[in-house]
């Protein structure tokens, strides 16, 4: 049993082979943002 469902998928990517570049990895502008500056 794992945290979630994505752990899972992550492990079977990476068993079948799937590698993918760090950089698809994206964090949306508003998780850095101070919750008084969002709108």
């Amino acid at each position: 049993r794992h945290r979630s469902p994505l752990l899972l998928r992550c492990l079977e990517d990476y068993l079948a082979g799937q590698r993918f570049p760090l950089s698809l990895v994206h964090t949306d502008i508003s998780v850095t943002e101070p919750a008084s500056q969002q709108g």
